[in-house]
């Protein structure tokens, strides 16, 4: 048995240099473990099926002529009223386009953008992630925050990131039934 703990999980990058430097070649199988603040310290859980979701990343910068919030008529667009719009298309998301047997989540993690009290500016970024059960879950966000992108005028720089749900199969999740 050879335990690894795998480095940038969330990012997908961590397995990826494991596997370059060829730690895995001689794995028979892989369990996907996590620690969880539900279970006792010291305490080993595992199941078959679905046992992590998986999750991806987005990040967009709204453009906008910004200016002075005496005079909004001048500026092109508010990119903070669309970050707004977009917080909320987004949250729609979970409550109505997606199977909600699927686990799926979304979150905006980080929004930045302005720094003047009656400034007008003239981007703002948005950061985000989203979760799923399934590829079928997973495609169907994806696909819907395209939409919520095209619908809100995004100029996507960065949502390539994604990494897999995990799922234990059923011989090898038993075998942890003896710990």
């Amino acid at each position: 048995m050879v335990l690894i703990f795998q480095p940038a999980e969330e990012q997908g990058e961590g397995a990826k240099q494991m596997i370059k430097k060829g730690v895995l070649e001689k794995a028979e199988a892989i369990f996907s473990l996590h620690l969880f603040l539900s279970l006792d310290s010291g305490v080993v859980a595992s199941r078959s099926g679905d046992f992590l979701v998986g999750c991806g990343f987005f990040k967009a910068v709204i453009h906008a002529k910004g200016g002075h919030a005496a005079i909004p008529q001048d500026s092109v667009t508010d990119p903070i009223l669309v970050v707004s719009a977009t917080v909320i298309s987004l949250q729609h998301i979970v409550s109505q386009e997606v199977d909600p047997l699927d686990m799926p989540v979304v979150f905006v993690t980080m929004l930045d953008g302005g720094t003047g009290l009656n400034a007008i500016p003239n981007s703002v970024s948005i950061v985000g992630t989203y979760r799923y059960v399934s590829k079928k879950g997973f495609y169907a966000l994806a696909e819907t925050i395209q939409e919520v992108r095209n619908h809100q005028l995004w100029r996507p720089s960065d949502s390539s990131c994604r990494t897999p749900s995990k799922t234990n199969t059923t011989g090898f999740a038993t075998c942890l039934d003896f710990w």
